[in-house]
Parts: structure tokens; sequence; C-alpha cells
């Protein structure tokens, strides 16, 4: 495989990178709740990762998809779980990247949350 379709496979999917912190006392509620999503991120074909990680009061997710269309999918899945979660925890950051034609196609997934977004066009990278 060349160089350029290595970089190509790299830069295709999306990843979304939010950070919340849990309200005092719900961070276990939270986890139980996070857990539902990861069950359902692993049915998911075009969810390549889903991770959370925690803190004492910090909550980060990994997420990779292969597409905007594999986010708006995971999206659809996890909307009954999202307000859920937005209410034992505060939004703090989201970080989106990957290509602009992919970008674009989930802006108004992202729109709702402009104040805390960082939204990256990717321009290189390596995968395995």
């Amino acid at each position: 495989m060349s160089a350029a379709i290595k970089e190509e496979k790299a830069l295709r999917p999306i990843s979304i990178l939010p950070i919340f912190t849990a309200h005092e006392g719900k961070l276990e509620e939270v986890k139980t709740l996070l857990n539902e999503s990861v069950a359902f991120a692993a049915k998911e074909p075009g969810t390549i990762e889903f991770t959370v990680a925690c803190s004492a009061k910090e909550i980060f997710l990994r997420e990779m998809y292969a597409d905007a269309e594999a986010f708006k999918i995971h999206m659809k899945n996890v909307s009954e779980i999202l307000p859920r979660l937005l209410s034992m925890c505060s939004f703090d950051k989201l970080v989106v990247l990957g290509p602009k034609d992919q970008l674009d196609l989930i802006e108004d997934l992202v729109a709702p949350f402009k104040d805390i977004a960082t939204v990256l066009v990717t321009h290189a990278g390596h995968r395995k």
C-alpha cells in the first residue's frame, strides 16, 4: 500500500472527543449510562472506536467513526441516552476532527454545541 493511500485512509474517519464533568455524586451513574453507549457502539458497523475514560469527576470519550453517516447512525442510536447524560454532567468541551467533506455533513449535529466546540480539518496522518 502506498504512503498516499495509507494517508488517505488515516484522514477519512471522523473523531469526536467530548469532555464532561459529572455533577456531584453522579459519576457512577454517568459511567453506567455510558456503558449503554458502549454497547450501542459495539454493534454499529461504522464505529471504529468508542472509549470512555474517567478521572474523579471528568469523563472523556474518544470516538472514531468511518464517516459522517456512521456518526449520524450512532447519534440516532444514543438519542435517548444523550439527554439523560447531560442531566447528570456538564458538557465542557467538544473537539471534532475529520475531512472537510465529512465535517460538512455533520455540521447540524455539532451546531448545538458551537460554544464549546472546536472543529478541525484533518491535514495529515497515519493509521495502520
